[in-house]
């Protein structure tokens, strides 16, 4: 058991079903390993041909999804009036492995509104902030200016994440996710997150 929420209405749980976490090693597949540790955005080189889960944790916050869940309803609202004919998408995810999205935990994506997994990339300084307070424009700025940027390519991601080196009895990061004992520190581990997003009428550019 769990026990109460802490005061601040979050908590990281530790995963530990061979079945969940099969299911989100498959969203580090590397489509084409050339594109690793490269790149345009490239913020910590280096030369690999793979990537692999550690450990993998779920986020229980008592605001965020609620807040998620009524967006979602909204869009739901939307799509037979303002989003009539909404085009269904399939991510590189779902054409390598159709049956991830009813693999992972949780409720049923609703395919009508485009409901995904995706990927998202970070800094270790920046991971805490996400959890508090979700993804957020402040946080990300890039090639279209400040946004929530999620990708479908683990190449992608990798470009924008750095490593954390070392452990730190200081970091809250580390107090959260490691002090337990239970999950061992990785030296020069990085950090992502799987998302759950509503793409809803996707609007395309070629020139990006």
């Amino acid at each position: 058991l769990l026990g109460p929420m802490p005061p601040e209405r979050w908590r990281m749980v530790p995963i530990t079903s061979r079945r969940v976490k099969a299911t989100l090693g498959k969203f580090l597949k590397v489509h084409n390993p050339a594109h690793l540790g490269v790149g345009r955005d490239q913020v910590e080189a280096g030369r690999y041909s793979s990537l692999q889960l550690e450990h993998a944790w779920r986020l229980e916050h008592e605001h965020l999804w609620p807040l998620y869940c009524v967006e979602r309803q909204r869009v739901e609202g939307q799509r037979a009036s303002q989003l009539r004919g909404m085009p269904q998408e399939r991510t590189k995810f779902e054409e390598v492995f159709p049956s991830i999205c009813r693999e992972m935990p949780g409720p049923r994506v609703d395919t009508r509104i485009n409901e995904k997994f995706l990927l998202h990339g970070t800094k270790p300084d920046t991971v805490i902030a996400i959890l508090q307070g979700g993804l957020n424009e402040r946080y990300s700025g890039g090639l279209f200016g400040n946004a929530v940027y999620l990708a479908e390519d683990a190449e992608k991601i990798d470009q924008y994440v750095t490593s954390d080196r070392a452990f730190d009895t200081r970091s809250e990061l580390h107090g959260r996710l490691y002090r337990s004992g239970s999950t061992p520190f990785v030296p020069k581990v990085f950090y992502c997150f799987v998302v759950r997003a509503v793409l809803g009428f996707p609007c395309k550019t070629k020139d990006g």
